[in-house]
């Protein structure tokens, strides 16, 4: 019988159903007793009471007002969870180099570390401790400063590699961002600097990430790839086909986007490709709406995009090829990576042949890569007119979903890690 230790997580955003790092970490924790977990965090769009009940969240603007007020920040009360905007959200979206110094600096630990949040973390009495790691220096500290005064392991689970990054990465900026993200980045490697020594163990989302950051630190670690409850379910291609796209419109994609339906349209010009997503700005919602190739649908919820996951022959993702965006790209991952290969549909990524998700699907063989579009239009008749070729990826991409995206699968292989973790300690 399975050992559940306690744990506490500390994160920006809450366990979730909906958030894509909300439900990385719940799935990480399939099977686990509730009363097993609590988790610390900043935001949330909906706790996700089924896999932990013990919440205990300051929002930065609860931070703000305690500065301004002169006294220690505040816990908010989540329950019950009936809001229809996210808690913790504002700004979202809106860094700057600037924000995120000024944000730092309010975060000190005099204004978080209370007798309330002592008191919480007491009463649960973790364990270990699990970070998921963030751009935020503040959320780094506060998980080493727990497992230090606590004595208890501390584990690191990473898909981001802001701390290798020398370009200014926030989607925002100002004027003055080429003064302030230096000071930015170098406080903040500071702190990933020193929580690195308390780390005992480190998860990695991929093994490019794993790599670079292994080679700096030198750390033990295992790749955990994002998971899908997904099955695989046949398509008919005698059907009228269905191509869709899933996923933010962040990061100059819509162009990309833009050339996909471009090449759909040169094989057969009633082709259209469907794009759910929330965009950045007016400009990209007009390309997207405007396009004859495109039939943009914009944003709409986790349930209704597995329903158009399942509905789809060929799934697409997209990143930007332009040089300027590449180191801010370079570890990429999406979590829709997951689903599309795991749901039987017909995976295509179309981006450069340098990121960590170009890598893997080169290398396991589950869905088609093309990073210019001659070669993406060879993947998209191969797939349409080759029913061998087809079916001799798709079986090779049910193959890598049972491998390295079943949800109860890397869920068991992270409470062995946790486990040997614990023995060793």
């Amino acid at each position: 019988m399975m050992y559940y230790p306690k744990v506490l997580v500390v994160a920006n955003n809450s366990f979730s159903r909906t958030d894509n790092n909300g439900r990385t970490l719940s799935n990480l924790f399939i099977g686990w007793p509730r009363e097993k977990l609590a988790q610390f965090c900043i935001s949330t769009d909906g706790p996700n009471y089924e896999v932990c009940n013990n919440y205990y969240c300051v929002t930065d603007s609860e931070v703000l007002n305690s500065r301004i007020h002169f006294r220690k920040a505040r816990r908010n009360t989540l329950e019950p969870f009936d809001r229809k905007e996210p808690i913790g959200a504002d700004g979202k979206g809106k860094k700057t180099a600037f924000r995120m110094l000024v944000r730092d600096l309010l975060w000190n630990r005099d204004v978080w570390d209370t007798k309330d949040f002592s008191q919480w973390v007491t009463e649960h009495n973790p364990e270990l401790i699990l970070v998921l790691f963030s751009d935020a220096s503040f959320i780094l500290d506060i998980a080493a400063s727990l497992s230090q005064k606590l004595d208890v392991p501390l584990i690191m689970y990473n898909t981001e590699g802001f701390y290798f990054f020398k370009k200014n990465y926030f989607r925002t900026k100002t004027i003055f961002d080429w003064l302030w993200f230096p000071i930015y980045q170098r406080r903040y490697r500071r702190s990933v600097e020193a929580m690195m020594k308390h780390v005992c163990y480190s998860i990695y989302l991929n093994d490019l990430l794993k790599d670079d950051y292994n080679n700096k630190f030198n750390d033990n670690s295992i790749v955990l790839y994002t998971t899908s409850t997904l099955e695989a379910t046949d398509r008919s291609f005698e059907d009228e086909l269905i191509f869709s796209y899933l996923g933010n419109l962040t990061h100059d994609r819509p162009k990309a986007l833009i050339e996909i339906a471009d090449v759909l349209q040169s094989i057969n010009p009633s082709w259209r490709l469907n794009v759910y997503g929330k965009t950045l700005n007016k400009n990209d919602e007009s390309l997207l709406k405007e396009h004859a190739g495109i039939s943009y649908r914009g944003f709409v919820q986790y349930d209704e995009v597995l329903n158009m996951v399942r509905e789809s022959q060929i799934l697409f993702h997209a990143e930007s090829q332009e040089k300027k965006l590449q180191e801010s790209l370079k570890y990429g991952f999406s979590t829709k990576i997951a689903d599309s290969i795991s749901s039987g549909a017909c995976f295509v990524l179309y981006a450069s042949k340098d990121l960590a998700c170009s890598k893997y699907i080169q290398e396991t063989g589950a869905g088609w890569f093309a990073s210019d579009k001659q070669t993406l239009r060879a993947c998209i008749e191969e797939i349409v007119f080759d029913p061998t070729r087809r079916n001799e990826v798709l079986k090779k991409a049910k193959e890598i979903a049972a491998l390295n995206h079943s949800a109860q699968a890397n869920s068991d292989k992270f409470g062995a890690l946790i486990c040997e973790v614990l023995e060793r300690e």
